[in-house]
Order: structure tokens, then C-alpha cells, then sequence
């Protein structure tokens, strides 16, 4: 089994969107959230959140 990270970002009072890349990594997920123009605090591993958008990371499981 291969773990995969996806990040999905939420603009406050709308729909989340997916990112385009998924990443082998859990740190290579967060570096992209962690260099975003907007600079999101980190409230756990999987979750960031900044004035304009909700960040989650996703760890998805492919067989």
C-alpha cells in the first residue's frame, strides 16, 4: 500500500477545491501550504487555516 497526500483549500463561505497535485509525502504537503502567499498558521499536522482559506491534508491509501 502507497500512502498519498492531497490538499484540498476552502475559501471562507464557499466550496473547497482540490489541489491539482497529490504529493508522496506528508511534508511536501504542508511545505505547500506552509509557502501559500496568504501565510496559514498550522493548527495540527493535517489542518492550516489562514484570514481567507481553510487548509486540510488528506491521506488517501492506493492498493
Amino acid at each position: 500500500m502507497k500512502h498519498i497526500f492531497v490538499v484540498t483549500v476552502r475559501p471562507d463561505y464557499s466550496m473547497p477545491k482540490i489541489s491539482q497535485e497529490a504529493y508522496d509525502s506528508l511534508e511536501k504537503a504542508q511545505a505547500f501550504i506552509e509557502h501559500r502567499a496568504d501565510a496559514p498558521r498550522k493548527l495540527t499536522d493535517f489542518q492550516y487555516e489562514s484570514d481567507r482559506y481553510e487548509y486540510l491534508i488528506h491521506d488517501l491509501i492506493l492498493r
